[in-house]
């Protein structure tokens, strides 16, 4: 799994990398630098659920939705303000790679936690 996280973060920057890098606007409803590191490695977490319960053949689309959406009540956000808010970033390359940087840590924090277990 850590390999593909790896993988999937240099695939982002890789894209992020190919657009117009100029500062934006801020839109409406930024979600705030810590809580943007919150929400994606939640979503990582999301994914790597969602590929496990795929392989136990769940239904795979009732899966994503619910945890979405739990996901978006839990940090008190929209998808609109969740894709906005990755648009903004993803336009700040600077800015992008130290909320991966801080999401990296993150995850492998909590793997060392899991491994201890």
């Amino acid at each position: 799994m850590k390999h593909a996280l790896y993988i999937f973060i240099g695939f982002i920057l890789i894209v992020s990398g190919c657009k117009d890098n100029s500062k934006t606007d801020e839109p409406e409803n930024l979600i705030s630098r810590d809580k943007m590191v919150q929400v994606l490695m939640d979503i990582h977490l999301i994914e790597a659920s969602i590929k496990l319960n795929n392989e136990r053949k769940l239904n795979k689309e009732e899966y994503t939705f619910y945890y979405y959406q739990y996901l978006f009540e839990k940090y008190n956000i929209t998808k609109e303000d969740f894709d906005n808010s990755l648009t903004y970033y993803q336009q700040n390359i600077e800015r992008f790679d130290t909320i991966y940087i801080d999401v990296i840590s993150e995850l492998n924090r909590l793997q060392g936690e899991i491994s201890k277990k």
